[in-house]
């Protein structure tokens, strides 16, 4: 990979930086598009319970997700964004996709044509607004956090995003060991 299509400049220099040593070529850079702030980070100050969900995290996922489609509603088809939702685990997922059940519509979802999963599910996808749920808190064990650390989990995670991407965390990032 040598080019990058994909995202704004802004959701794509981190990566560009910790992965690809500057090297990609930003085919969507525009300076107009740059200056608008693509990458917005959402504090929930949840926790992670024993069976992996973070509940609050997830709340405050599904209230920005009504928040942006509700701003699309009376908006023509062939400008409604698509909208992914994403996670590194498979349990917050899990959570979210049936709390998504309980409170959206089946037409809703199709569309913004709103794609959940873990990286795995999202190798080759891309969304105009991604949702990250990073779903870990303060007290998360250790192994959490170096599943995190896996450069290609965290890469895929972070690079989904055309136009908007919106990180959902509850963790207090000047706590993660150095090298997180």
């Amino acid at each position: 990979l040598d080019e990058h299509f994909r995202s704004r400049t802004n959701i794509i220099q981190f990566s560009n930086k910790m992965f690809y040593d500057n090297e990609l070529k930003l085919i969507r850079s525009n300076p107009s598009e740059d200056s608008y702030k693509s990458v917005q980070i959402i504090p929930c100050n949840g926790t992670r319970n024993a069976t992996g969900n973070n509940e609050l995290e997830t709340e405050i996922l599904l209230q920005k997700l009504t928040e942006i489609m509700d701003t699309y509603e009376d908006v023509n088809p062939s400008f409604i964004p698509s909208i992914g939702i994403i996670s590194p685990f498979a349990q917050q997922i899990k959570y979210i996709k049936k709390k998504l059940a309980e409170q959206f519509d089946l037409s809703q979802l199709k569309k913004h044509k709103v794609l959940v999963g873990t990286p795995f599910h999202f190798q080759g996808e891309e969304r105009d607004y991604m949702l990250i749920s990073f779903c870990i808190d303060n007290q998360s064990h250790k192994a959490s956090i170096n599943y995190l650390n896996k450069k290609d989990i965290f890469n895929v995670l972070i690079t989904r995003a055309r136009n908007q991407q919106l990180l959902f965390t509850s963790f207090n990032s000047k706590q993660l060991p150095a090298k997180s």
